[in-house]
């Protein structure tokens, strides 16, 4: 039997980043309720840049704390993620950013299983700038999924593109 290869993405989150919003109105709406009834009168604009840095900085904070460390390793005819164990052929496809023609080096990727279930993974350090290590991790990642689970690049979803997001599926050579 063949050694598992394994990837480890560090700071990643495992929720759809939509989700974020309503916690952001949780953290943030007290905040600017106070600011707006009491601080208005009383710091003034000083006070709303505060109110602003206080409410990123929770936010912030809530980001760090549920962010977690995936493992993805191919196994054989299995892929292990997190220690949950799939078969290859349970994996339908995956959106993915470009990892090969262009150089990023933020996490971003939406595995889809023939269950209809999904497993987004969204790097928490959303930065333009280029890490070499998490680039060539990734790229050696991409080039991996591609042998192993046998896909393609097959297209490019361009509202997701606009997104920011994952935006090329990947998927079985038909």
């Amino acid at each position: 039997m063949e050694a598992a290869q394994c990837f480890t993405f560090k700071n990643v989150l495992t929720v759809p980043f939509v989700y974020f919003l309503p916690i952001a109105v949780v953290i943030g709406f007290p905040f600017f309720f106070i600011y707006a009834t009491i601080g208005v009168k009383a710091v003034g604009v000083f006070g709303l840049v505060v109110v602003f840095l206080l409410v990123f900085g929770l936010f912030k904070l809530f980001i760090d704390i549920i962010s977690k460390t995936v493992e993805i390793c191919f196994a054989g005819n299995r892929i292990i993620i997190n220690n949950q164990e799939y078969k290859k052929d349970q994996i339908l496809g995956i959106y993915m950013r470009d990892y090969e023609e262009r150089q990023t080096s933020i996490i971003s990727f939406e595995i889809w299983f023939v269950n209809g279930k999904k497993l987004e993974i969204t790097d928490t350090e959303y930065r333009n700038q280029y890490n070499p290590k998490k680039g060539d991790e990734l790229y050696a990642f991409i080039r991996t999924l591609k042998r192993e689970l046998n896909f393609i690049k097959t297209k490019k979803d361009n509202f997701r593109a606009m997104q920011g997001r994952a935006a090329y599926w990947y998927s079985r050579k038909r």
